[in-house]
């Protein structure tokens, strides 16, 4: 009987030591898995926003090479040269889609991703209207050969909305950098 209780004693001994060796490894499982859980976390969590830094970067440069295409095409020195190549209503017109196609991009990208800028590229874009029609009145008059005093104040207007172009277009790539800047920390 002595034998008995003493195997029955060591395969209850046994039983609860497995079943302590299985709760410990459990245990030890479910820690490891959740260590393994919390590391894979955090690769997604850096890889998410190490893409959300390059998505901000690549946006601003594009807005920025819009902006810098805007304030170069209606700068007081392409009033200048448009002026002096005599260039045509039809010319500058083509011009003038082509510009408020990129100025069009960048105010989307502007709008989406930096909004605090976006006020400033509506003024842009009217500025922009006031340089095309004043301008426009200057290559008509330009292709009647007509004197300066004809055009002056046309010419004029066209060259204030120039400097407004290039005023607000240095506030707004202001804007964006401190936004992108930001968006990249």
């Amino acid at each position: 009987m002595l034998a008995v209780l003493t195997a029955i004693i060591a395969a209850a001994s046994a039983l609860l030591g497995a079943g302590l060796a299985s709760r410990a490894q459990i245990r030890a499982a479910r820690e490891t898995q959740a260590a393994q859980f919390h590391l894979e976390s955090l690769k997604i969590e850096a890889a998410t926003d190490e893409k959300r830094r390059t998505e901000m970067l690549l946006n601003y440069a594009e807005a920025h090479k819009a902006l810098s295409f805007i304030c170069r095409e209606y700068s007081l020195t392409s009033l200048d040269i448009m002026e002096n190549a005599k260039t045509s209503k039809l010319e500058y017109d083509k011009r003038y889609l082509e510009s408020c196609q990129r100025l069009d991009s960048a105010r989307a990208t502007i709008e989406i991703y930096f909004n605090d800028a976006y006020s400033l590229t509506e003024e842009i874009y009217g500025q922009m209207n006031i340089f095309w029609g004043n301008f426009t009145e200057v290559t008509s008059l330009l292709e009647n050969d007509e004197p300066y005093e004809k055009y002056k104040n046309f010419h004029e207007k066209a060259a204030q909305a120039s400097l407004r172009i290039s005023e607000l277009s240095a506030k707004c790539k202001a804007a964006i950098k401190s936004k992108a800047q930001q968006g990249i920390r």
